[in-house]
């Protein structure tokens, strides 16, 4: 198995999730991208819509942003989110 993701989600003024993940899912403004061990670097502008974060071990997690950027590098994903919400808020 590929080493994991190394994934950290936060707002401006607090950590909302941490942790090892297999994939995550965000919409940039350049269309919807999947992340997965072994990513090449980028950076993105997020647009509204959902994050999918896939963690090695637990249930899914998925949420809502109304923006922010990702980047991606050597395994970690940092998502710096204006908002997110998680569950069922995230449908809205």
């Amino acid at each position: 198995m590929a080493d994991p993701l190394i994934v950290e989600v936060v707002e401006v003024d607090q950590s909302v999730w941490n942790g090892e993940a297999r994939q995550v899912i965000v919409n940039t403004m350049e269309g919807e991208i999947g992340i997965l061990a072994g990513h090449v670097p980028v950076a993105g502008v997020l647009q509204e819509g959902r994050v999918i974060i896939d963690p090695t071990s637990g249930s899914r997690v998925e949420g809502r942003v109304d923006g922010g950027i990702v980047t991606v590098d050597n395994n970690r994903v940092t998502i710096v989110a204006d908002h997110f919400r998680e569950g069922a808020a995230a449908q809205k």
